[in-house]
Parts: C-alpha cells; structure tokens; sequence
C-alpha cells in the first residue's frame, strides 16, 4: 500500500464521516518560532485556543496532512524506523467527550479494515504520576475502552511518571493524556526493531496555569470544550502496513536509496554503510522542504538545524566518496519528482533550493580551508 494510497483512504474515511479538511502550514509555523513544525495539527489547535481565550471553542472535527521535521531525532536518522522530516496525518475534535471517537477511529481504519491485526498490537497508558501540583490517577477509563474494541488486556501497559501525559510548560496552554499504539514485530528481538509506535492519541485533561513561577494543572471543567486528537507518521505507517524491515523502504524512500546505491562501485559497501546511505536520503528531502517552505541557513533557531543537516549529508557523502555537485543535484531531483504532485512549490523553488544548499556547500568548504 503506497503512501499516497494510506493518505486517500484515511482522507476519504474523514470526509465521509463531514470532518473538515485543513490546508498544511509547512515547515515553518509561527507556533513554533525557534524550531521547525514537529506535528500535524498542533497550530492550528493553538491557534483555535488563541481566538477563543474563554474557553466557549465552536465545535468541531477536523484532520489534516503535513510535513514535519524533529530536530531531536537526528541522532537516530538511519536506524530501523526514525527520520527527521516526515509526513504526518492529524484529526482531531473540539467537542465534549469524544475519546472513543478517536480510538473508534483508529479501530475502523486500520483494524476494521483487516490491515493491521488487533493482536499484533501494544498499547499504552498513563499510569499515574504526581504531575503540576496535583496527584493523577491511573487512566483506567482508555484502558477499558481499548479493551471495548477488542484490544487484549494483556496488550495494554501502564507506565508510570510523565511518559503518557503531555505536560507542557506554557501558560494558558492544555495538558493532554495519551495513548500511544505500537506494533509488534515478532520476528526482530531487539526492543528497538520490535516494537514500533504508529500513531498515538491525546485528549486534554488540564489546562495549564503559571503561579509563582510555578506551572500548574487546573482540571478542565465538564461540559466545556474538549480537545481531542490522533496522529501517525506517514513513512512508518506504510513500513508496518507493506511490512517492511525498515522505514528506507517505502515508496518514497525506495527511489532516492537506490539512486544512492547505484553510484558506489562496491556493493558491499552499499551493505555494511547502508546507515549512512539512509541518512542521505533522510536528510536530501529534509533540506529540500525546508529551503523551498522559506529557510535559510544560519547560526540560530530552525536555520541552525538546516545548517546541521547539510554538514552531516556532505560528511556521510564524503564518507562514501561521493560528495559532488552531480550527485546533489541527482538527489534534488528525484526527491521534487516523488513529492512534486502534493506538494507543487518544490518544482517552484528549484532552483532556490540548489542555490541555497551549494552556496553552504561552499561556506562550510571554505571554513575548512579547502
């Protein structure tokens, strides 16, 4: 099941069901001034709470696709299933009590629908912690409800502390609960390959209130509004779904690694170095979305993480003897041809994008004295 095969049927599940469509904010979301979008949907859940300061938020439901980009993974580009840009899809509500909507959801869509087995799958929940002055309890009331749509009790964990409760420090921002959902890979047995978070869901509990210096939970009142919302990475939902070993494999991994590995002479070192092989194709589509949604690279915030991301892909392709003008621009190009139906401004910025990149390209060679 290709990528954009996943995105037309969990879309089309959406807008039959009356949900509206939102258009991607990018890379670059005014939520998020120093770093790069890291999830679907956050701004313009912020941005709804933002215009609506009472707490009176018309209802509704909502979901969208967008591009991200998570600066703290990068360190882990290359093994099993972590990236640092992706695509993620996002619904989530303004509504009164709809948890078991968005477990519903996910049920419907991927178990339902005979594409992922129930029994291959392991949840968790929050399991209680001392958390913004208060004393939370067990989320008992998800686990009975995973359990209600078929989940076994077996396969559903409590982890104690912060781990399920989203508690950031921002006044006037929400806390959430979460859920997260993980699939198992029998045949790997080491805990990093065997078991692979999919898609997680969270439902605001509290809203969040500096004191003192201090950040506090206020429990939100009943019969006001609710925010609720589920999400998966594109890229590693359709690894699981095609059962792939890894995330380098899916349709719009496949062409840019293979392009790689077609221009080293020796195909076991195509083998042993395949990290450094994914990390180039990791890193190629990043620097491409994030040059053609509007960055540059500088010495701070999200341009900082640009500059990074172009000194590690020329070092890994220097490693592999293939760092030439040539070889970026091959790269640039098939990443623009992959993408370039969803997303026209990759086609526009172009030539933006080969400026930019070669104009560091030289930059970095000179600091080097080369």
């Amino acid at each position: 099941m290709t990528t954009e095969k996943i995105i037309e049927f969990v879309s089309e599940y959406y807008r039959n069901k009356g949900c509206i469509e939102l258009e991607p904010v990018g890379l670059i979301s005014p939520a998020f001034p120093t770093m790069f979008n890291p999830s679907a949907g956050h701004t313009h859940i912020l941005q709804m709470l933002s215009k609506n300061s009472t707490g009176e938020i018309k209802p509704g439901k909502y979901f969208v696709l967008d591009r991200c980009l998570r600066a703290q993974d990068l360190g882990l580009v290359g093994l099993s299933h972590y990236l640092s840009f992706f695509e993620m899809f996002t619904a989530f509500s303004i509504l009164p009590d709809s948890i078991g909507d968005m477990l519903q959801d996910f049920y419907n869509i991927f178990i339902k629908s005979n594409l992922i087995k129930k029994e291959d799958l392991l949840i968790t929940v929050f399991g209680g912690a001392k958390i913004g002055g208060l004393t939370l309890p067990e989320d008992n009331e998800t686990s009975h409800l995973w359990q209600k749509i078929g989940i076994p009790s077996e396969n559903i964990v409590k982890t104690p502390g912060e781990v399920n409760f989203a508690f950031p420090k921002v006044d006037n921002d929400l806390a959430y609960l979460i859920t997260e959902i993980y699939y198992i890979r029998e045949k790997f047995s080491l805990p990093l390959a065997k078991y692979i978070e999919i898609a997680t869901i969270e439902f605001s509990t509290h809203k969040i209130k500096k004191i003192n210096g201090n950040f506090n939970l206020v429990q939100l009142p009943k019969g006001k509004f609710f925010v609720n919302a589920w999400a998966f990475g594109l890229e590693r939902m359709a690894m699981i779904l095609n059962r792939n070993d890894v995330i380098y494999q899916v349709d719009t991994f496949e062409p840019l690694v293979e392009n790689i590995k077609q221009q080293i002479i020796e195909k076991k070192t195509a083998e042993i170095f395949s990290s450094e092989i994914y990390c180039i194709a990791d890193h190629i589509r990043g620097i491409i979305f994030a040059i053609a949604d509007g960055q540059k690279p500088e010495h701070k915030g999200r341009g900082n993480i640009l500059r990074k991301m172009i000194k590690v892909l020329i070092s890994k392709a220097k490693s592999l003897d293939l760092d030439n003008e040539s070889f970026y621009e091959r790269l640039i190009d098939i990443t623009i041809k992959i993408y370039h139906n969803h997303y026209p401004h990759l086609k526009e910025a172009h030539n933006n994008i080969l400026e930019t990149f070669f104009a560091e390209r030289e930059r970095s060679f000179r600091q080097k004295g080369g």
